[in-house]
């Protein structure tokens, strides 16, 4: 069993290599850090953490997932297969620390398990807050993120009557859509870009830059409250507001 879990880890980390797959690329290229930090707006601290596979040092796994998907597109990657590379490897890392793990463990106590959840909710809330006051404040104008790639739109219900919901940003903005209680997606669309999203039942959309982001249902402009800033808001989006119309 020792000698298994042994092989699992050092499997996972050989398979961890995307920082360094990456930072081989971009020395073939003859490309500088530098140069990657010039054409993606990160910071280069932040690329040298990822060439050195220190995610933590970044401030979250969407942040992670977006920078990778910047730096290997400016080197002339296909980011959608950096990212599924990535994700393989962060995969086959979390399986080897669970398989080395011991099997005997001890339930923590009701109390220690009731203060970790509100650590964790806290540590969410927080960061949501401070991600929505970073997009207001520098108006998503350093943000690296590009047009998404076809395989991260949703499929197409198979259902009658299908539901299409289309944002539009007038300014950069980050959006996240749950489709039919499905898992949610995070987008980030530059001024001018627009993405369209198909449905059955309703859409829970929450948007960074509200003032500045149209939302259409099923080609019909929504006229949706908004909030006084340019902050953080969600909305929900279901067919009852075409049968309104």
């Amino acid at each position: 069993m020792q000698y298994t879990a042994r092989a699992s880890e050092e499997k996972a980390a050989r398979a961890d290599g995307v920082g360094e797959f990456l930072r081989r690329e971009r020395e073939l290229r003859h490309i500088s850090l530098d140069e990657v930090a010039e054409r993606t707006k990160i910071s280069r601290r932040y690329l040298e953490a990822i060439e050195a596979g220190q995610y933590e040092r970044l401030p979250g796994e969407i942040f992670v997932r977006g920078f990778i998907r910047s730096y290997a597109q400016s080197v002339g990657l296909d980011p959608h297969d950096t990212l599924l590379m990535y994700s393989q490897a962060r995969g086959m890392q979390d399986n080897a620390r669970v398989r080395a793990e011991p099997t005997r463990s001890e339930p923590a106590p009701q109390g220690a398990r009731s203060l970790l959840w509100l650590l964790i909710g806290g540590l969410i809330v927080v960061s949501g807050v401070l991600f929505a006051i970073l997009m207001w404040r520098d108006g998503m104008q350093r943000w690296p993120f590009t047009w998404p790639t076809s395989a991260e739109h949703s499929p197409a219900p198979t259902g009658s009557s299908p539901l299409t919901l289309t944002a539009v940003a007038d300014s950069d903005t980050w959006v996240r859509v749950t489709i039919d209680e499905q898992e949610a997606q995070d987008i980030l669309l530059r001024a001018g870009q627009s993405i369209m999203w198909m449905g059955q039942e309703r859409f829970v959309v929450s948007i960074g830059n509200a003032r500045a982001t149209r939302l259409m249902l099923n080609g019909r402009e929504l006229a949706l409250p908004l909030p006084p800033q340019s902050i953080l808001r969600q909305y929900t989006i279901s067919r009852d507001m075409l049968q309104s119309r």
